[in-house]
């Protein structure tokens, strides 16, 4: 087993990079929320949600946490009329 500083270090990265992902996911999804289809008849911008749980590192003995899955959000567009 790794001393207590590794384990905080490798602790503390696994959620840095974990946070790092989430932070990027959550700017598309602004940077995108105007966004519409790029075709007639086309979809808009799905924003994207991420998932996190805890893995087991059997090299070191930690639980760290990980990203289980990035995914498209299911909920209904937001229909607007816009005639001008």
């Amino acid at each position: 087993m790794p001393d207590s500083l590794q384990s905080s270090l490798k602790i503390a990265g696994a959620g840095l990079e974990a946070q790092s992902l989430r932070l990027r996911i959550i700017s598309e999804n602004i940077a995108n929320a105007q966004s519409t289809a790029a075709t007639p008849g086309g979809d808009p911008y799905t924003r994207q949600t991420i998932a996190f749980g805890n893995e087991l590192d059997r090299a070191s003995g930690l639980n760290l946490v990980q990203v289980k899955s990035i995914g498209a959000d299911q909920t209904p567009f937001r229909v607007e009329h816009d005639p001008g």
